[in-house]
């Protein structure tokens, strides 16, 4: 099985759309695992409002979408991820985006694609 990491900002354009590229590439690619953090449920609860506000999708439509999601992903445990890979993701972020650490260093760790 191919592993495949994706961020917060993969999820979050998905959850706009019950046509996602995210929705379409989980059900089309039974040969890889989907991987995020942990951290990225906090992010969802986080931005739920706005998220399901700019989905144009009703309540129940939403949360079919993210349910279908949510199913599909594994979730990693971020004290899991080795301290060497959490500091090269930082040395490769710090000036990109700092936030993206946690997914750079868990694609490190699982030597996976990075979406």
């Amino acid at each position: 099985m191919n592993p495949i990491v994706f961020d917060s900002n993969i999820l979050f354009s998905s959850l706009r759309s019950k046509d996602s590229t995210l929705l379409s590439l989980v059900e089309m690619r039974k040969d890889c695992v989907f991987y995020t953090p942990n951290f990225l449920v906090v992010e969802i609860f986080k931005h739920r409002e706005r998220l399901r506000a700019k989905s144009k999708l009703t309540e129940d439509e939403f949360l079919e979408l993210l349910s279908i999601l949510l199913r599909s992903i594994r979730f990693y445990n971020e004290s899991m991820i080795s301290g060497g890979n959490l500091l090269e993701a930082w040395r490769l972020v710090r000036d990109i985006d700092p936030k993206d650490q946690l997914f750079v260093a868990l694609a490190l760790e699982l030597d996976a694609q990075l979406l």
